[in-house]
């Protein structure tokens, strides 16, 4: 079995790891989250396990979580613990409650996985054991759609660059015809701090790093 859709945005849920503490998955906002359901006795769980250890370990660093949320029922709860041990998972895993379950659309078969992007959206869902490849490719797009988003973001910064950079330059050479170097580095100052308040202080640290990155500061 393959993609089941259920796409929108990802039911939130406050679920207890297996260290008792809680995971909640609105605090991954801004990263990649796969959540996957499953249990220590499916098959086709542990076979899949060392897949997503190995994205962890790929895409860690790029913001990808893992989240293991365990279906084990009274009879094998107490497996979860021996069972991360010998695996050597290295993402969180967490006990499903009934109401994650239905959230989630009524999980009826295992490993049941979902795929959520940065903001918290389900953009691909699975049943059954998958190629690794399948998981790497929405990673990949979710992480492209990133770089265009940044790109444009960029663009934009780069347009307050360049006007600031104007506004400074013009400031400081009036100045320097008027009253020499001095009276130019106060009133640029002043400026500066005009320029600041229009923009407001985030904005002008991205523009000074855009600024920086693009322009020579000696042809300022």
């Amino acid at each position: 079995m393959s993609n089941c859709g259920g796409r929108g945005d990802a039911p939130d849920f406050v679920l207890k790891d297996v260290n008792n503490r809680e995971i909640k998955l609105s605090d991954y906002k801004g990263k990649i989250v796969i959540l996957d359901f499953w249990a220590t006795w499916c098959g086709p769980c542990r076979r899949g396990i060392p897949d997503l250890i190995n994205l962890k370990n790929r895409y860690g660093q790029d913001n990808l979580e893992v989240i293991g949320i365990s279906v084990d029922g009274p009879n094998t709860k107490n497996d979860v613990i021996p069972f991360i041990r010998q695996y050597g998972i290295n993402y969180p895993v967490v006990f499903a409650n009934q109401k994650v379950v239905d959230d989630f659309g009524g999980i009826t078969a295992i490993p049941t996985t979902f795929i959520v992007n940065r903001e918290g959206e389900i953009v691909a869902s699975f049943v059954g054991l998958q190629p690794v490849q399948k998981y790497i490719e929405e990673i990949e797009k979710i992480s492209s759609e990133k770089v265009q988003y940044d790109e444009r973001e960029i663009s934009e910064l780069r347009i307050h660059s360049n006007e600031f950079m104007k506004k400074i330059k013009s400031v400081l050479t009036e100045e320097i015809k008027k009253s020499g170097i001095p009276g130019a580095v106060k009133i640029c100052s002043e400026e500066a701090q005009k320029i600041t308040e229009e923009y407001g202080d985030e904005n002008i640290l991205n523009i000074r790093r855009v600024s920086f990155k693009d322009r020579n500061p000696r042809n300022i």
